[in-house]
């Protein structure tokens, strides 16, 4: 049986792993970047957007929370890939505003079950995606409007 000193020691090496595969994703996230298609964009902005969950809702300590850090983290990348399956042939804000509603109704589903660090992180990402949107929208508005042209 471990030590509760060991269980922290492999917790926090598990953790600094997943932030050195978040930022390596990150990086092939941005090389995608200059290859100009609109299925790459959209995989660049999933490899993103993982290695950002990655690095920023796998903490140090071990929660005893309803859903932990782990799970959470394992709930985004499936949101990103059943979003990008379903998006392969629509625009890129098409899927940008899927993954913003996917984020806000996590926010809204799980928040109860997230302990306070997870809350907090979890609102920064919900806050970046509710910009994201409304410029998604406000854009589209005046391009329907005629008063902005496409």
């Amino acid at each position: 049986m471990k030590r509760n000193s060991e269980k922290t020691i492999l917790h926090k090496t598990n953790n600094y792993y997943s932030k050195i595969i978040g930022i390596f994703l990150i990086i092939v996230g941005i090389i995608f970047l200059f290859i100009s298609s609109s299925f790459n964009l959209k995989i660049c902005a999933s490899l993103i957007f993982i290695g950002i969950i990655l690095i920023l809702m796998l903490n140090k300590k071990i929660t005893t929370q309803g859903v932990s850090d782990k799970q959470l983290t394992l709930i985004f990348v499936f949101l990103t890939w059943i979003v990008l399956i379903i998006t392969i042939n629509a625009d890129f804000e098409v899927f940008i505003i899927l993954i913003a509603i996917g984020i806000f109704t996590i926010k809204e589903f799980l928040s109860e079950f997230l302990d306070l660090y997870l809350q907090k992180r979890l609102n920064l990402l919900f806050y970046v995606s509710l910009i994201l949107f409304v410029i998604i929208v406000v854009k589209r508005i005046i391009s329907l409007s005629g008063m902005y042209p496409s």
